[in-house]
């Protein structure tokens, strides 16, 4: 899938490439799964643009049905945001 893809180059070649990456995909698409929105909410985060790291995190949260999940991202979001 192209958001796995987006996220490795992300990891190999830093979180702007990743990020360029991911805005390459069909959003609309996306715009309920779970997955685009913790990925990206990473990405963003990690090229420093907090408020949309912040929201992303949000929806990524909000689409978690999973309590472990949504633990976690919890935390990424207080350390990142």
């Amino acid at each position: 899938m192209a958001l796995n893809r987006a996220v490795a180059i992300g990891e190999r070649d830093g979180a702007a490439a990743g990020l360029a990456a991911l805005e390459t995909l069909d959003g609309d698409d996306l715009a309920a799964y779970q997955p685009f929105h913790a990925a990206r909410a990473d990405l963003l985060a990690r090229v420093g643009r907090r408020d949309e790291a912040g929201a992303a995190y949000d929806r990524a949260i909000e689409l978690t049905q999973n309590k472990t999940e949504r633990d976690f991202l919890k935390r990424r979001r207080s350390v990142f945001i």
